[in-house]
């Protein structure tokens, strides 16, 4: 698959950006060696006999610029990196698109409100299943003599009927 750039211009400034980096930090190391070889500042008066550390602090400004040029380097990848996502995300899309048909726009909302709403009806088998939620009735628990007893959670019910525990709720069923 070939991947088309959409964000040349971009990709432009952004090498354009990580060739100023390297410069940048290649600049840098220059003047980090010449700093601390030299011991001293460009342009300061001259230390006469540097120690390690005056030679360690005169390399400070050039390390500096290391870091400036190394995090434009690093900035210009990840730009890079992110313009690549979106460019690989985009032929990624339009392939999903050309291989799919299940997968297409969502319903403008004039189609959404002229198309007739279809509503399949729940249809109910006479006997239910224990533990079947019935609501507002409470969850299903027995089916007693042709008589369904729901569980609710201030005891058992036949109807409106409470029952502190099922054998009570089969007993008032028996009697009729």
């Amino acid at each position: 698959m070939q991947i088309v750039r959409r964000y040349k211009a971009v990709h432009g400034i952004l090498k354009v950006f990580e060739i100023l980096g390297w410069g940048t930090a290649g600049i840098g190391v220059l003047f980090a060696l010449i700093g601390f070889s030299e011991g001293d500042f460009p342009l300061l008066t001259p230390v006469p006999d540097p120690s390690f550390w005056d030679r360690a602090i005169a390399a400070i400004p050039g390390l500096l610029f290391v870091q400036a040029g190394l995090a434009a380097i690093a900035l210009s990848k990840v730009g890079a990196a992110n313009i690549d996502t979106a460019e690989m995300t985009y032929e990624l899309l339009e392939l999903t698109r050309k291989s799919s048909t299940s997968i297409s726009a969502p319903p403008k909302p004039a189609d959404a409100l002229t198309k007739p709403r279809v509503v399949t009806p729940v249809v109910r088998a006479n006997r239910m299943e224990e533990g079947q939620e019935d609501d507002p009735k409470g969850t299903f628990v027995s089916y007693h003599n042709g008589t369904s007893i729901f569980l609710r959670a201030t005891g058992y019910f036949v109807g409106e009927t409470r029952f502190p525990d099922l054998a009570s709720a089969k007993a008032h069923i028996d009697k009729g």
